[in-house]
């Protein structure tokens, strides 16, 4: 492994990091998020290994998470992201020339804990599926025509949510849900379509879970659960048919996981688990085996690698791993080549 890219990130904290493809050229591109200045940094892919000038977007409020997807069908991925100061969710959408509007906010009850996007109601928008910070409910915003949302609840839960995350559990095409609680344990909520989400299974984990990937493990055909546990623990829960999640593999991290992303490191066709950490210097590659167990492997650098991604800067179908290195003095955004991975 080594860095390929490094640029300069000034006076900054930043909050979140999204890759996708802004501009539909082909190339994908990187977006920050900046807490401090209340900005948006958009740093464009110059097809040749590069990155262009970053280009800065400033916001209302700081974003502490960002979200993609196309909110108005205009075939242009847009940004979404959340705040922790503000009960607001905000939209920058996607001209598709390399611009983007005006933040468009649209106003919630409480600060938002966390969201993911599906099309509730099957009319072809996609919707914010959402959960708040201090509330036991889970809400949807309905995105109707012309971009104006309508807030609905949608569960009441029997204690306050952490993170929620959208998953087929028995693939019948219909999308079920994973929630994640604020002291621990998990629970999946299975969708009987006209008649909503019914409590399908709660698992017990005692403690905090605060990363959560959908990912199918073990070529199976049935989407498995990752989490980030405790801020010290990967658990690998296996989804074994109808819905019931299997535990048996649990693997030690650094102190202080801080990101988890998904990509197949070394060409073998099994989708590997990268982890990056908030104070401590090392990149964890936990190389997936296909059989539902991983071998995990740590590389140290020499600065903490927060917010994790994984990108094919220059379309070679090889992957390359973007993070922020978060040094004594100052950030830097960072490609790193994985290959040869050794």
């Amino acid at each position: 492994m080594s860095i390929v890219s490094e640029y300069d990130c000034k006076d900054t904290i930043i909050s979140s990091l999204a890759v996708f493809d802004i501009n539909n050229d082909g190339y994908s591109d990187i977006v920050l998020t900046d807490s401090i200045q209340k900005n948006i940094k958009i740093f464009f892919n110059s097809a040749n290994g590069q990155l262009g000038k970053e280009i800065i977007y400033s916001v209302r409020d700081s974003w502490i998470s960002t979200a993609t997807g196309d909110m108005n069908n205009d075939g242009y991925i847009d940004l979404i992201g959340t705040h922790s100061l503000s009960n607001c969710i905000s939209i920058l959408l996607n001209g598709g020339n390399g611009t983007f509007s005006h933040e468009l906010n649209i106003s919630v009850d409480h600060i938002v804990k966390d969201i993911d996007l599906v099309d509730f109601n099957n009319d072809t928008r996609l919707d914010i599926l959402l959960i708040y910070s201090n509330t036991r409910t889970v809400f949807v915003l309905f995105n109707m025509p012309n971009l104006i949302f309508v807030n609905k609840q949608i569960y009441q839960l029997e204690t306050i949510p952490n993170l929620i995350r959208i998953i087929d559990i028995n693939n019948d095409h219909l999308f079920d849900l994973v929630i994640s609680y604020r002291y621990g344990n998990f629970s999946i909520f299975v969708n009987k379509d006209n008649e909503g989400f019914v409590h399908h299974q709660t698992y017990v984990t005692k403690r905090f879970i605060h990363m959560m990937i959908i990912m199918d493990v073990n070529h199976d055909q049935y989407q498995d659960i990752i989490f980030g546990y405790s801020f010290t623990t990967l658990l690998v829960y296996l989804n074994e048919n109808e819905g019931i999640f299997r535990n048996d593999m649990e693997y030690q991290l650094f102190l202080n996981d801080d990101s988890m992303s998904i990509v197949d490191v070394n060409n073998d066709e099994h989708v590997d688990v990268i982890i990056g950490y908030l104070d401590h210097p090392a990149i964890s590659v936990f190389f997936n085996f296909g059989n539902g167990s991983f071998y995990p492997e740590h590389f140290l650098m020499q600065f903490y690698p927060r917010f994790v991604k994984e990108i094919d800067l220059n379309n070679d179908k090889q992957m390359e791993v973007v993070f922020i290195a978060d040094g004594s003095l100052k950030q830097s955004l960072c490609i790193l080549s994985i290959y040869p991975w050794k």
